[in-house]
């Protein structure tokens, strides 16, 4: 009975285990699919186009995924900005006419416990502060996702493992025979004499049962 006890825990405990792996990604491919870019490129006027797209292909030589925003207006700058940092983007870039001019840009990183602007930044250095920042953005941000995935499956093995419980309890009671079923198959057990009508009792019974695996 202590053997059946165990093998009966460590089945329970290799399942929990494998609907964890199971929730466990699906809810890190749905992290994975709803990330923010990494980083928007926003553009002050559209004849900097080639500027902003040669800065966005250095960014993306680093690993990052890039979006850029062209402005109709300079007043629309910071409705933009509002916009990419609802979105959860990390890094943004504006450029301007004088920062093609200087070969510069503005680097305002979103990532972090407070917003950081660099204003003004040399290309190159632009590039690298962005390349430094992002291996601790994705640091952190692996942490995170792991811990909400390892949360969401832990939560969810539970609930499907209860489910499963419940339903071969269930499975397991519809197989105990009611007790006058139960009383006469002790008594066939036994070679006891039984009535027609007790054995028609029996085979309906095992006709339900019968019927109910198929």
């Amino acid at each position: 009975c202590l053997r059946r006890a165990e093998d009966a825990l460590t089945k329970e405990k290799r399942r929990r285990q494998e609907l964890f792996s199971c929730f466990y990604d699906e809810l890190q491919f749905k992290l994975e699919r709803e990330r923010p870019v990494d980083c928007v490129v926003v553009v002050t006027n559209k004849t900097l186009k080639a500027y902003a797209e040669s800065l966005g292909c250095q960014v993306q030589g680093l690993g990052l995924s890039v979006d850029l925003i062209f402005l109709k207006t300079e007043k629309s700058l910071v409705e933009a900005m509002e916009d990419v940092r609802k979105s959860g983007t990390p890094f943004i870039i504006t450029v301007s006419q004088q920062h093609e001019l200087y070969k510069s840009c503005t680097v305002i990183i979103l990532h972090g416990r407070k917003p950081t602007e660099h204003r003004n930044m040399k290309e190159y250095a632009a590039i690298e502060l962005i390349g430094e920042r992002y291996e601790q953005y994705v640091a952190a941000r692996r942490e995170s996702e792991h811990t909400e995935a390892s949360r969401g499956a832990t939560e969810a093995a539970e609930k499907s493992l209860a489910r499963e419980m419940a339903l071969r309890r269930a499975y397991e009671d519809s197989l105990i025979p009611p007790a006058s079923i139960a009383a006469l198959l002790y008594l066939l057990v036994d070679s006891r004499h039984l009535a027609a009508e007790e054995i028609d009792q029996v085979v309906r019974y095992l006709q339900r049962r019968k019927e109910a695996l198929m």
